[in-house]
């Protein structure tokens, strides 16, 4: 397993950022284009799920068709990149975390164990 460290965290909005200017989503997600098309339909103007007919942007151009089967399709395969992108966080939080120094002038306090039958 490969160990991440800041400099791939850099990396990674460097690269993000690259690609949002020069609009090669696609390259890395062939869905993305449309994923942000649906989701500012859902946000802006009108969206419908259909049960039968083709996907797409209506001829007046304020509705977005879809069907369900395919709209539930994208929802989910949207939902597991989500669970990802909070797995890896969280675990750049943790390597973050751990890298920080302990203090050394930190006391223990030592405990000792009692049998039970001293327990009332």
């Amino acid at each position: 397993m490969k160990v991440l460290k800041i400099g791939d965290l850099e990396a990674y909005i460097g690269c993000q950022k690259i690609f949002q200017k020069k609009n090669l989503y696609n390259l890395l997600e062939p869905e993305a284009k449309e994923l942000s098309t649906i989701r500012n339909f859902i946000e802006h103007k009108s969206f419908k799920l259909i049960e039968f007919g083709t996907s797409g942007i209506s001829e007046d151009g304020f509705t977005y068709n879809i069907q369900r089967s395919v709209f539930v399709n994208k929802t989910f395969k949207l939902m597991k990149t989500i669970r990802a992108s909070i797995i890896y966080t969280s675990l750049m939080i943790s390597m973050e975390e751990n890298k920080k120094a302990k203090p050394e002038n930190m006391n223990t306090i030592n405990l000792n164990s009692l049998d039970d039958n001293f327990k009332h």
